[in-house]
């Protein structure tokens, strides 16, 4: 699989020195520093973006914001942070956001970086002196790589988790024949896993995910009570490991759009299909090396209703970009008479805003989903919280909302000239994480209550409204 650093996309980067993932620390200054236990945070999950002005380079956004990393001047100390709003391709510009990257000639899948505009290395900080508070030990530093026995603190390893999310906690497998994945005792009393159940309450359908720090899964049949496992190609629920370290019960899974996923077993890192062979029909198998149409299952959560509520909005992480000027009425008066004449203009012009509600990390399947919450806008100068909306709302979709505005305003137009009239003001998006609780019904009837730290909210408004009347 290609890097996401060549290709573009997800991805986290795992240091060489103390093991720890990079990670943005919006409670330290912005800093980026070598501090993550793992990657289900959005904290730890970076996107690439190829540079659209130089080959070879990138543009870096944190998951969590959507903010790019730039360099900045700390203490005397050149260090990347989260803080940039948008790309900057002018390798002349202070807020220049291009990367250089180049493989490691240690590991594949092991990387090196350098700040386009500066020439310098990115690199670990090791360690830094006990009355420093911005650029601890763990910061992204930028320098000279001029030191070969420090080619660790300069050598990340780059996980890649393009179409890898946290998938939700309790899961049922749709395979393609249009049957729900349950436990089914097959041959010799052993603990099979069958696609043979056409009931999504089925309490043999239901699996919990466990997921693990690097973003693999495991898998446990809450019928049989033990987590998947493998052999020799079969997937059994038989495993009373509650550990990752048997790779025979570790799986990967990959997203695949319209609801859809495929299990790599890491065993022998085949996809998992539906086989029917050796006397078994429809039974879950690691069998093939591609995403073939049996090995592509719909992933439904067993959850009946969910409720989102408790939104917070880190208003002081927001990412404010792509403000432009708009127009929304326009209209000219002449006036061909030897007298000034004044008459009341009625101006009526519409109002789209946007808003959605998402998350960076977790997936969300298709649940009846309710949610209250504030509605942040860009005001003059900041985001601020406008209204409130409650109801019923599909996770991840855009809402859009047009109003119509109206006023009047007396226009004198003097004798034998004209006058245009104009509402005018400025369109801007706004990205602002948020932390929210999320209380789902599950199919057994339990009320299980969960407080999440992913949200992303996306509003598009405009603000500023005035009204230009010009020769």
């Amino acid at each position: 699989m290609s890097s996401p650093l060549v290709t573009g996309g997800c991805f986290a980067l795992k240091s060489k020195i103390n093991g720890k993932y990079l990670r943005y620390s919006p409670e330290k200054e912005k800093i980026l520093e070598v501090s993550g236990e793992d990657v289900l945070s959005p904290y730890t999950r970076f996107r690439a973006e190829l540079s659209r002005e130089h080959d070879g380079h990138v543009h870096i956004r944190c998951c969590y914001n959507n903010k790019y990393w730039v360099a900045r001047e700390v203490n005397q100390q050149w260090c990347l942070m989260g803080d940039a709003n948008e790309p900057q391709e002018d390798l002349s510009d202070p807020s220049c956001t291009v990367l250089r990257h180049e493989p490691s000639s240690v590991h594949v899948d092991d990387v090196n970086l350098e700040h386009a505009r500066l020439k310098r290395s990115v690199y670990m900080r090791a360690d830094a002196h006990p009355t420093e508070k911005t650029l601890r030990a763990g910061s992204l530093l930028l320098g000279n790589k001029d030191k070969p026995d420090e080619e660790d603190a300069y050598t990340f390893s780059v996980i890649n988790l393009e179409g890898q999310m946290l998938l939700p906690k309790y899961v049922c497998f749709k395979g393609d024949n249009g049957m729900y994945l349950r436990a089914r005792k097959v041959e010799w009393n052993l603990n099979y896993l069958e696609f043979s159940s056409d009931d999504i309450a089925d309490p043999t359908v239901r699996n919990i995910i466990h997921t693990n720090s690097d973003g693999t899964i495991r898998i446990y049949s809450s019928h049989y009570g033990k987590f998947w496992r493998r052999s020799p190609n079969w997937i059994w629920g038989d495993s009373d490991d509650t550990t990752s370290r048997n790779p025979d019960t570790v799986f990967r899974a990959l997203l695949l759009g319209g609801g859809k996923c495929a299990l790599q077993n890491l065993g022998n890192n085949n996809y998992c299909k539906r086989l029917t062979t050796e006397g078994k029909t429809s039974c879950l198998n690691a069998a093939v090396p591609t995403i073939t149409r049996e090995a592509q299952l719909e992933l439904h959560e067993t959850v009946l209703s969910r409720k989102i509520y408790g939104v917070e909005y880190r208003l002081k992480d927001v990412n404010i970009h792509d403000l432009k000027p708009r127009t929304f009425y326009t209209k000219t008066i002449a006036n061909s008479t030897s007298r000034p004449h004044k008459s009341k203009l009625t101006i009526s012009y519409s109002v789209t805003t946007e808003r959605r509600w998402d998350s960076n990390v977790s997936w969300k399947l298709g649940v009846t989903t309710t949610i209250k919450a504030g509605v942040p806008a860009i005001a003059e100068t900041s985001v601020e919280i406008s209204s409130e909306f409650s109801g019923s709302y599909t996770w991840g979709e855009t809402q859009s909302h047009t109003e119509q505005q109206s006023n009047e305003e007396e226009i004198e137009v003097p004798a034998h000239s004209k006058r245009t009239v104009r509402v005018v003001a400025t369109e801007g998006t706004c990205e602002i994480p948020f932390s929210y609780i999320q209380e789902d019904m599950l199919t057994t009837g339990e009320i299980v209550v969960t407080k999440m730290h992913d949200g992303i909210y996306r509003g598009v408004n405009s603000y500023g409204f005035e009204t230009q009347i010009n020769e």
